[in-house]
């Protein structure tokens, strides 16, 4: 069976999923390693690019998110002991913001320090504005 030739007016790269598009930037950039370093510095101005209040606002939401079930869930007797309230309220926080502080690290581990900053003021702005149950559990401690 003859495959379908693609219809040049068709904009597949605006159909293209973000592993795709990643497949060919990668091809791209060995078939013509000359763009590489125009492509780093577009890289290095995307990752560069959080704000503080994005981070603040992506924080907010994962940690009041969190509600009393979850406390409840992890504090308290299990079979294999008790766990504190004040434990078991700092395991959800740390649970929350992991992918932020995760994000925030590789940023420090390019060299990004400027907006590894951003994000570490947004993760506190972001905690600062959370006032739920769970927060101030973990507070109690």
């Amino acid at each position: 069976m003859k495959q379908k030739q693609p219809n040049p007016s068709l904009q597949v790269l605006d159909k293209t999923s973000p592993g795709e598009l990643a497949q060919v930037l990668h091809a791209l950039l060995k078939k013509h390693p000359d763009l590489k370093p125009e492509a780093q510095a577009i890289a290095v101005e995307f990752v560069s690019s959080s704000s503080v209040e994005e981070t603040a606002e992506e924080v907010l939401d994962a940690v009041t998110a969190l509600d009393l079930d979850s406390l409840n869930g992890r504090a308290g007797s299990h079979s294999w002991g008790y766990v504190e309230p004040t434990e078991a309220a700092w395991e959800l926080l740390e649970e929350a913001v992991q992918d932020v502080i995760a994000d925030m690290k590789r940023r420090m581990d390019l060299g990004l320090e400027t907006a590894a900053e951003t994000i570490c003021l947004g993760i506190v702005v972001g905690l600062h504005k959370a006032k739920n149950v769970v927060l101030s559990w973990a507070s109690a401690a």
